[in-house]
Formats: structure tokens, C-alpha cells, sequence
């Protein structure tokens, strides 16, 4: 079945956040970008799939297509038609027919590994259409990602909570600012932690006061360098996001910022996983060499 509805128009409905809006124009349904749905249509996205626990690329298969879009497709090519009649000023015409619509219509997404299904929920009002919700939500297969990190959690600094914050910021308010504030947070505790485990009380009451290139200078005895020289450049630019730059600009980074966080955490995760170990080793070795004698 033939859809008037654009392919690139498609990729971007899926990549809105809940309570993002897009404007709808007359090259959503263009002809000459139209395509056919079928078994080979590759639209999708990459999301963490709760079933499998990892992240898994979820696609939208040609029945859910036809069963769920066929309103608001027909909107589309109806309004695409009578502004193709009229001849000039097209996409004033397009808008003219099309935002008239009131309805909403929800994406199904199946993961390619295990048939989980993920839905997305949308409104579309005055030629704008308006990401509403997500079931299951993004932020529950993300809290079971991140739950590792409490490991990390200390008496200071709840690592786990706050990079759930920031990626709930992200994902649920579409703010790229406010979701900078807590991933440098867990970057600023993370060097913070590593002076206040290796120095005497006195020497961290100092060292906590320098600035955060001078910090890095005094953890890089007890961190290797390929975690090292993420720190500096990853601080310089969720502070610019903070001070300087806007949302949009924040937000095309945060995915790239967050998984460098991540990066890092699980070097610390796996440290503090193999000394956990070799004092187990330790222990069982001296048990057996003391059940010899």
C-alpha cells in the first residue's frame, strides 16, 4: 500500500521527545519522497529494550504502519492533493487544509531481537504535531541500565540518581541544559571522589579548592590515561552548555556526553569488581593454605 508520507518526515516523528513539537508542511507528504511499506522498510530507532536489557534497534513493521497511520495519512495526502490542484503558493494552501486536523494516532515499534513492543503516542492541533507519551517508559528500561551504578553511591554523591535526573531531564522535558547540570555533577564528584579516597584529610581539604584542570593533575597517579583524557574536554563542554549555549545546541551532544559518562563510571565499576575479587581470591587461598598445615 502507498503512503503519501514522506520518509525523512518519519525519522523525525520518531526522534521528538515527549512534549516536542514539529511543524507539519507540504514536503511530509511529497510524492516524490514517498515510499512503499513493506518487509524490507528499515524505519526505526535505537532504544534500551527492557526484555533483552540492552539496547536494541526497534523497527515499525508494515501491519502496525498500515492499521495505525491510515487516518493520518489520508489527512496528509487529502490535503496534499487539493493544494496540488491549486497551483501556487503551495504550502500556505497545504496548511490551509491541514490545519483543520484535530486527532492523534500512536507509532508501534517491535524490537528485532525479541518482538518487545514500544509505543508512541502523538496529538496533532493546528499543523503541529506533539509527541505526548511512550509506553513502557523510556525512563524505566533506563533506571534498570543505571541501577549498576549505584555501586558508585557513597555518603557524598549518589551517582545512580543523579544521571537518571539528567537523562529524565532529557528524555521526559526535552531540556539539554538542565540535563548538562547533572551530568557534569557526576563528572565533578567523580574526580572529587578520587581525591578524598587518596589523600590524607588535610591534603583533600586543599586539593577539593583548585580548579578542575589542577584536580585532574592530582588523580593521574590512580586513573589510566585512556579515562583521563575524557575528563578535561567532557567538563569544558557541559560547562559551555551551561553558560553559553542553548538547548538545541545541548541537546544534539547530550547522547555523545552521557555514554562518555558512562564510559568512565564502568572503568570505575570494573576496579572496584576486580578488587572485590582478589580479596575473595585472597581469603579462600589463605583458608585453604591454613586447612594444609
Amino acid at each position: 500500500m502507498y503512503y503519501n508520507f514522506s520518509k525523512d518526515a518519519l525519522k523525525k516523528i520518531l526522534e521528538l521527545e515527549v512534549s516536542e513539537k514539529m511543524d507539519i508542511d507540504y514536503k511530509f507528504a511529497d510524492s516524490s519522497e514517498s515510499f512503499v511499506f513493506g518487509e524490507n522498510c528499515q524505519i526505526g530507532i535505537d532504544c534500551y529494550c527492557d526484555n533483552c536489557k540492552e539496547s536494541k534497534v526497534f523497527l515499525i513493521r508494515q501491519a502496525d504502519m498500515t492499521n495505525i497511520m491510515s487516518d493520518f495519512g489520508a489527512i496528509l495526502k487529502d490535503s496534499y492533493s487539493k493544494a496540488a490542484k491549486k497551483g501556487k503558493d503551495y504550502n500556505q494552501t497545504f496548511k490551509s487544509y491541514f490545519n483543520k486536523y484535530l486527532g492523534n494516532f500512536e507509532l508501534t515499534l517491535t524490537c528485532g531481537k525479541c518482538n518487545s513492543r514500544l509505543f508512541f503516542f502523538y496529538v496533532v492541533h493546528d499543523g503541529v504535531l506533539e509527541k505526548i507519551n511512550t509506553f513502557p517508559s523510556l525512563m524505566q528500561g533506563l533506571k534498570e541500565k543505571y541501577r549498576r551504578y549505584t555501586k558508585l553511591n557513597n555518603d557524598r554523591f549518589n551517582y545512580y540518581l543523579e544521571l537518571i535526573t539528567g537523562a529524565y531531564l532529557y528524555y521526559n522535558s526535552n531540556s539539554g541544559i538542565g540535563s548538562y547540570c547533572y551530568l557534569r555533577r557526576c563528572i565533578e564528584n567523580y574526580v572529587n571522589d578520587y581525591i578524598l579516597d587518596n589523600y590524607s584529610e588535610e591534603e583533600a581539604k586543599q586539593f577539593i579548592k583548585l580548579s578542575f584542570p589542577e584536580k585532574i593533575k592530582k588523580i593521574k597517579a590512580f586513573i589510566e590515561n585512556e579515562v583521563l583524557e575524557f575528563l578535561k574536554p567532557l567538563y569544558n563542554i557541559l560547562s559551555k552548555g551551561i553558560h553559553e549555549l542553548d538547548e538545541e545546541t545541548c541537546k544534539k551532544s547530550f547522547e555523545l556526553l552521557k555514554e562518555t559518562i558512562e564510559y568512565i563510571l564502568d572503568d570505575k565499576l570494573a576496579k572496584i569488581e576486580k578488587e572485590k575479587k582478589r580479596l575473595m581470591l585472597k581469603k579462600q587461598l589463605e583458608e585453604k593454605s591454613n586447612e594444609l598445615k
